[in-house]
């Protein structure tokens, strides 16, 4: 049986968690599956928010990042930093379980200079952006050194394995519950089968003495 990444993890628990880091940090961070649904979102910015992703066209340019992404996790790359289709940085680490990849834990919406106020102004006038207000989100972005980010991602991708050893659990007695499940099903189904063939026995054993006694009556007459 196929399992997701949400069969093996309490979501919300770990939903919680990423909200305290990002208290606590102020790093954004999100867990999708492999087909870009998100699972967990913590501190998102306004620029997707309230931008990219309330827009058809630069929301599936959102989605189409998010699960590109997945061919470029190649050669049991720990994680990987790269800019979206929308013009921002964001760095994923996957999240494996028995050597399959299940899931992505996600950081970023920043930036690793100063933002190119051309390419967003152009941006907000293609697709219908209130230019003022979009600009604005785009300062609002963090500006941080790729060294600091990678800082970051050598802790989420300690975070990625110990959700992968906790899915691993979680798989391991599902495989258990599901084998119990089967033997129980087996032992039933030859209980049955036991029961059917003591009926028959059974069966014959009384019509074997019923003839038996229709014989000697014939004997004695």
């Amino acid at each position: 049986m196929e399992y997701k990444f949400t069969d093996l993890v309490d979501i919300s628990k770990i939903h919680n968690l990423t909200n305290l880091f990002y208290k606590a940090t102020g790093i954004l961070t999100a867990i999708l599956d492999l087909e870009g649904n998100i699972l967990t979102t913590s501190g998102w910015r306004e620029i997707c928010t309230q931008f990219h992703r309330s827009n058809s066209t630069t929301r599936r340019r959102c989605t189409e990042s998010d699960i590109h992404i997945n061919k470029m996790l190649i050669n049991n790359q720990s994680y990987k930093i790269y800019k979206c289709q929308n013009g921002l940085i964001d760095a994923v680490a996957p999240v494996i379980v028995r050597e399959k990849h299940i899931a992505n834990i996600f950081t970023g919406q920043v930036l690793l200079d100063k933002p190119d106020l051309e390419f967003f102004i152009k941006q907000a006038r293609e697709f219908g952006f209130n230019e003022s207000e979009y600009i604005k989100a785009v300062l609002e972005i963090p500006i941080i050194q790729e060294e600091r980010l990678k800082y970051i991602m050598d802790y989420l991708c300690s975070f990625a394995e110990i959700l992968g050893e906790m899915g691993l659990k979680e798989l391991q007695l599902l495989e258990s519950q599901a084998e119990i499940h089967a033997v129980n099903e087996d032992l039933k189904n030859s209980q049955k089968i036991l029961i059917a063939t003591l009926e028959e026995l059974r069966d014959q054993y009384d019509k074997l003495q019923e003839n038996e006694n229709l014989a000697k009556k014939k004997e004695n007459r």
